[in-house]
């Protein structure tokens, strides 16, 4: 390992990592910096902590997350709310709704889309043919 040089806080910060996790100071700064390796400074990143990370894959179902583009997926999945070929335009307060009712009733939000579309198709279709 080549020669790195820290601030006093930052270092002191991964030394309490190292005690915490009793692994040498070497070995945390080393995976810390692996971590990282293939993002330049450049790059903007938005780390989430464990209780963030598990409340959005709370809200977005599906288990855990394990990349980027898992979540891209999930947030598109979760954007977008579809009717056969028929997307439909929530809007944010909408969205927001629907993830309270789900929480509320200890569901996730897709079963609640799935709850609401059946009762969508047996009101408009209830009289007409039965959807089910």
């Amino acid at each position: 390992m080549g020669l790195v040089k820290l601030d006093d806080d930052v270092l002191a910060a991964y030394d309490k990592m190292a005690q915490e996790y009793k692994q040498p100071l070497a070995t945390i700064l080393e995976r810390q910096l692996a971590r990282f390796s293939t993002f330049p400074p450049t790059v903007r990143i938005v780390p989430l902590a464990r209780g963030p990370l598990q409340e959005v894959e709370h809200l977005l179902g599906g288990g855990q997350i394990q990349s980027g583009e898992a979540l891209v997926n999930r947030v598109r999945d979760y954007a977008s709310i579809t009717l056969g070929r028929i997307a439909l335009d929530l809007s944010p307060a909408q969205k927001a709704e629907i993830v309270h009712r789900a929480a509320k009733r200890g569901m996730t939000p897709d079963a609640v889309v799935k709850e609401i579309v059946g009762i969508v198709l047996d009101t408009m279709f209830d009289q007409v043919t039965p959807y089910r």
